[in-house]
């Protein structure tokens, strides 16, 4: 009787954990949702690409949105935006000051660090990029091991045409591939699935 009812509240302990555990996470997604970035990083955004209207910035928004969202499950959150749209609003975050901090300390309960990516130093070998790869396959179910497309982040400079900024293309078809654009499916070999 006595293993019963230990049983019994290892159990309930058990499940109890597993329940806060699920409630902590979907109130941290609920938060990133509905989470209302600075108007200055919209003002960031606008000063520096001249040319995008702001249905264009709402999409290099929404793409940061996307990218922090990667960073959410990490236990030290540092990852390379695949974007230099995402990583200059990400920059016009930081900014921010208090209002970052306090973003971090909610969802990640430390602020995430910032990063840069250097294509040409590393290309598809690069650790934080591949960890950009993997998440942003994640949230748009994209199998990061066999792409049939890039995901949003990954095409986001070239689709908004922003000069200078990250290519991507999958496999070999040159008609996809521009000067100095990286092929994700090399990125994806190197990718452990869980």
């Amino acid at each position: 009787m006595a293993a019963l009812i230990v049983f019994g509240v290892v159990t309930a302990i058990i499940c109890w954990t597993v329940y806060r555990y699920i409630v902590r996470w979907r109130t941290k997604q609920q938060y990133l949702n509905d989470f209302i970035f600075p108007e200055s990083i919209h003002r960031k955004l606008s000063g520096h690409y001249k040319t995008l209207k702001k249905p264009q910035i709402e999409d290099i928004t929404e793409g940061l949105r996307d990218f922090l969202r990667i960073l959410q499950p990490l236990k030290d959150p540092q990852a390379t935006p695949p974007s230099k749209a995402i990583a200059l609003a990400w920059q016009g975050f930081i900014e921010e000051g208090e209002c970052y901090r306090e973003f971090c300390g909610t969802l990640y309960g430390t602020e995430a660090k910032y990063q840069t990516i250097d294509l040409a130093a590393y290309g598809e070998d690069n650790p934080s990029l591949r960890m950009s790869w993997t998440g942003a396959c994640a949230i748009e179910k994209i199998n990061p091991t066999r792409p049939d497309r890039l995901p949003r982040m990954f095409c986001l400079d070239a689709t908004l045409e922003i000069e200078d900024g990250y290519r991507y293309h999958i496999g070999s078809n040159p008609a996809e591939q521009t000067e100095g654009s990286i092929d994700v499916s090399k990125i994806g070999r190197h990718v452990e699935l869980v």
